[in-house]
């Protein structure tokens, strides 16, 4: 039976009022500023979600219905943040007739990052899945993967979210018809977003109170297990290079590299210090096959080290969201210690959790997270021939202590649609 037609069937009840998903933890929505994007908030109202497993968490299927939202609005180089979503389920209906499918009717709200260049547009309706449970989303997949994705890299039923296209010409999810079997026309009603910011700085004197710049700079390969034509160790390779051609020879340094020579998987771990008339520059630039199989020992060096770190960059695979997650619960904080994070993989303003902002708060319980962190992540895919320069001119921009966060994100690569959030509460060049 068609979507269209059991939509005729269903009762509209308000038998269950529930808050789900992952609202903010802060007092304050996150807040946005981009050289190429601005922010908009996103609604859903009375949405609808068919499942067979109306009393199995909820708000995943949700949250996995909604997830097929990040590669339709990524037609526009924008991307969702469903990681702060806000999911409201009004009701849970048996579908007349039927003795093993529901009707779930919801509201949600999220943010979406939107390319300036394009208009803001009142709504847009998304085809998504119409069930959200197992079996719904893998018929989903068998029907559209072959028509509906241009980049089949490790496509599966896991990530299908991510690689779909619905705007092909070949997909026929483009005409929207409404009437297919297997999706749900959502609707998202749009308007710029009232937590967006412009002109803030980073806390540069904050960072430099120390008169040190300390930095910890992650590359994950682009091949686990790559050898040295790695696509991920040529951009190591090349941030060690751009780090000597900016700050000069290092007065300390943990590898013995003749001139010309680049450190690659043979030096997995490479310290330089410079001396310069800024003060100390202190970096530490890090290769890994991939985060989530970097041993006990990196772990236990990559916390002490963000302890004391003004920057974290961490330039690799997203892993749809988990590298993302994992970097998020690394690292040892302390009071009063103000950090940028940049996290430069694909889509990660979509995956970004609470990870870092909790401990901040845990070391910083009289503040707002926002306080003591900063976060700069990309709208769209970050490719790897960019990602040394990327994060030399953000190192850089911290270093000369003159641009705000607009003018240094223009300088990073512009497809990948970086943005800025917690730097609403900056005050510089005023005291922290």
């Amino acid at each position: 039976m068609k979507l269209i037609q059991l939509l005729t069937l269903l009762s509209i009840s308000a038998a269950l009022l529930t808050t789900c998903g992952s609202p903010s933890r802060n007092s304050s929505a996150p807040k946005f500023d981009s050289a190429t994007s601005i922010a908009l908030d996103a609604t859903v109202t009375d949405g609808i979600m068919l499942t067979t497993s109306p009393n199995y968490n909820l708000d995943e299927q949700i949250k996995d219905q909604l997830f097929f939202t990040i590669g339709f609005i990524n037609n526009w180089g924008g991307v969702a943040d469903l990681a702060q979503r806000v999911v409201t389920i009004k009701s849970i209906d048996l579908i007349p007739g039927s003795t093993t499918l529901s009707k779930v009717t919801y509201d949600a709200k999220f943010h979406v990052s939107w390319l300036r260049q394009y208009r803001v547009p009142s709504s847009i309706v998304a085809p998504v899945p119409a069930r959200g449970d197992y079996q719904g989303l893998q018929s989903f997949y068998e029907k559209y993967q072959g028509n509906c994705v241009e980049d089949r890299h490790e496509l599966s039923p896991a990530n299908f979210w991510y690689y779909i296209r619905p705007l092909m010409r070949s997909c026929p999810l483009a005409q929207r018809s409404g009437n297919e079997e297997l999706t749900y026309l959502l609707s998202l009603n749009m308007a710029v977003s009232s937590t967006n910011t412009s002109g803030k700085f980073p806390e540069y004197a904050k960072i430099w109170e120390d008169h040190k710049l300390v930095a910890t700079i992650i590359f994950g390969k682009n091949v686990s297990g790559g050898s040295d034509n790695d696509y991920g160790v040529s951009e190591y390779n090349d941030m060690y290079q751009q780090l000597l051609s900016n700050f000069g020879n290092p007065t300390e340094t943990n590898v013995n590299l003749r001139n010309g020579q680049y450190p690659g998987t043979q030096n997995p771990d490479v310290r330089l210090v410079f001396q310069t008339n800024q003060g100390t520059v202190d970096v530490n630039i890090l290769l890994v096959d991939s985060i989530s199989s970097t041993s006990t020992e990196w772990r236990k060096h990559f916390s002490d080290r963000t302890l004391n770190s003004d920057f974290v960059s961490y330039n690799g695979h997203a892993g749809l969201g988990a590298n993302v997650r994992t970097i998020g619960r690394l690292g040892k904080f302390k009071p009063n210690q103000f950090q940028l994070y940049y996290l430069n993989g694909c889509d990660t303003y979509a995956y970004l959790g609470y990870e870092l902002s909790e401990g901040r708060r845990l070391v910083n319980p009289e503040s707002q997270p926002s306080r003591y962190l900063d976060l700069i992540t990309n709208s769209m895919p970050s490719p790897f021939g960019s990602m040394a320069s990327s994060t030399m001119s953000i190192l850089t921009s911290l270093y000369e202590q003159k641009y705000t966060y607009r003018q240094i994100l223009s300088m990073v690569n512009s497809g990948q649609n970086p943005n800025v959030s917690g730097e609403e509460d900056n005050r510089w060049p005023q005291p922290f």
